[in-house]
């Protein structure tokens, strides 16, 4: 029932699941008590609007959403709809929950990431994967989602549209991702939705709403401690 989330580690998977504890989810709402904002570095090879993008994102250091993902497997000529929260806090913290159709819960610090499948009901356990976050495929979208357009390596990028740009990877350094293609809120200067093309054809859109930057998250927000009874497996 364990499987790898689409959008952070590169693999189109579904996962079973029911209600997650309570302690899964913690809303967080914008506050001017974050830290202080670091110094927005941006690559002077991308898109003006880009960069307005970085700067702006780098400046805030977190991000809160919501997410409506949709997969699409060509072989299997099947659409499968999930919405959930995120939350990312620079340079490397995530926490991406799965509320529908099937909960589940990714969460790294940067050096640990956890993955938890919560149980049907009360007869069943829950199941955990810990693994080191140098093994999980997430940098890449986190950087697409946080505006780290700089960070990314081996990417091309060229306009589409006033407000669209295309990200072409180099092989080999995206996983199983061909490109992505990025839509931007022009005014606002935010990340609305993030289309990824695969290499065997399958695709994933995340559109983002409720978007605030600023926020300041609790410690162990990007921490994931696992409830009694939990089947855990480590890598």
């Amino acid at each position: 029932r364990i499987a790898a989330i689409t959008l952070l580690t590169m693999h189109a998977a579904a996962s079973a699941g029911a209600t997650a504890p309570a302690k899964t989810v913690v809303p967080v709402q914008a506050s001017t008590s974050a830290k202080a904002p670091a110094k927005a570095k941006t690559s002077p090879g991308l898109p003006t609007l880009l960069r307005a993008v970085e700067a702006k994102y780098t400046e805030a250091g977190t991000l809160q959403a919501e997410f409506e993902q949709e997969d699409e497997s060509r072989l299997l000529n099947r659409k499968k709809k999930s919405t959930g929260q995120l939350a990312v806090e620079r340079p490397d913290k995530i926490r991406w929950q799965t509320l529908t159709p099937d909960k589940n819960l990714f969460v790294t610090d940067g050096k640990t990431s956890w993955y938890y499948t919560p149980p049907f009901d009360d007869t069943e356990q829950g199941q955990l994967i810990e693994r080191k976050s140098s093994l999980v495929a997430s940098r890449l979208m986190n950087a697409l989602i946080s505006g780290s357009f700089s960070t990314a390596k081996g990417v091309k990028i060229a306009a589409k549209s006033g407000n669209q740009f295309e990200l072409t990877f180099k092989a080999g350094s995206a996983g199983s991702i061909k490109s992505a293609l990025l839509t931007i809120d022009s005014e606002k200067k935010l990340i609305q939705s993030v289309d990824l093309r695969h290499k065997e054809g399958n695709t994933t859109r995340i559109t983002l709403t409720s978007i605030k930057l600023g926020g300041k998250f609790p410690e162990e927000f990007f921490k994931f401690t696992a409830p009694p009874g939990t089947q855990k497996s480590k890598d």
